[in-house]
């Protein structure tokens, strides 16, 4: 089965008219050292509206003028979070953000021998195809999977160290890709992911074309007190997003009876997806399942951009974790 699954937001902003739209530009910096702060998370909770900074800090995002009353946030983890007032923001030409350090109180770290270590991995180990994020616009979009003990391991007790995470690469046509792993706890609301568990942006670099993705989480000493979402974010800077977006509909229009838009249903709702029935590929893309069995088995989530409302995903994220108690 060789699909990709493309959650595509591309020209929602795009078509409307200039009038209508807040054009904000700046550079995000760190209030103490004064150096850009790359991939900064910017936007509008629980909107269209959502960015990341490129690698010198600068950032640029359109806001439609409904917002012009909502809070633009910065967020970048181990910072404080800052929110201004779109309407304070007309006019006053590119922006300069600081963003202030958080000061983290180290927890005392208990060290056990070896023997005494119990390791878990959990997650779906099982690929069916692909996920990938295409956006000329938008950027911060991320794939969730809620981490827990789908297996019933009776020795499996909280709290518990997470000392690794593996996401599957499905395929891959860029040099170099960037990937940002973060973890959420559970909203006891929503069941949606909820707070940072992270106080450190963690991002890591790849060339590889396909296979799994590592991340080494030892040294990070990441205490989890129950179940958790794994989260790897698209790190996308404007010119790549408008690569693969570009990629993906010149495809469409010259193929576009292998694109089709199909439904899965999961805990009884159907959700929709796009479905490119070809071996077409292009940028990075996160390998998912899509069995009735996995997705009766693992729960996740998706979102657009980088303040986006969280939506059920039609796929369920191709990653595994590591967990020591």
């Amino acid at each position: 089965m060789n699909r990709i699954l493309l959650f595509l937001l591309a020209g929602l902003l795009i078509s409307l008219p200039a009038i209508s739209q807040i054009l904000i530009t700046g550079k995000v910096l760190g209030a103490k050292d004064k150096l850009p702060i790359s991939y900064t998370n910017i936007g509008i909770l629980n909107t269209e509206v959502g960015t990341i900074s490129e690698a010198d800090g600068s950032f640029s995002i359109k806001i439609p003028t409904r917002y012009s009353k909502s809070r633009l946030l910065l967020a970048s983890l181990g910072y404080k979070r800052v929110n201004l007032l779109i309407d304070s923001l007309k006019n006053t030409g590119d922006l300069i953000v600081y963003l202030e350090e958080i000061a983290t109180q180290l927890k005392p770290v208990t060290v056990r021998g070896k023997k005494s270590f119990s390791r878990f991995r959990l997650g779906n180990d099982k690929s069916e195809g692909g996920g990938i994020y295409a956006d000329t616009i938008t950027a911060g979009s991320a794939m969730a999977v809620l981490i827990e003990n789908n297996k019933n391991y009776t020795s499996l007790k909280y709290p518990a160290y997470v000392e690794q995470a593996r996401l599957n690469i499905r395929m891959n046509t860029f040099k170099v890709f960037k990937i940002r792993i973060r973890m959420y706890d559970v909203d006891s609301l929503t069941g949606m992911p909820g707070k940072d568990i992270l106080n450190k942006s963690i991002i890591k670099d790849s060339n590889i074309k396909n296979g799994w993705l590592t991340f080494d989480l030892v040294d990070y000493n990441i205490v989890v007190n129950g179940p958790f979402y794994l989260t790897f974010e698209w790190i996308l800077e404007k010119k790549d997003r408008r690569y693969i977006h570009h990629q993906f509909v010149d495809w469409q229009q010259k193929h576009p009876e292998l694109v089709t838009t199909e439904y899965a249903v999961v805990d009884g709702q159907k959700i929709q997806y796009t479905n490119y029935n070809s071996h077409f590929w292009s940028g990075t893309s996160y390998g998912v399942a899509v069995s009735p069995e996995i997705l009766n088995l693992y729960k996740c989530y998706y979102r657009y951009n980088s303040f986006g409302s969280w939506n059920r995903s039609a796929s369920i994220l191709t990653a595994t974790v590591v967990i020591s108690n």
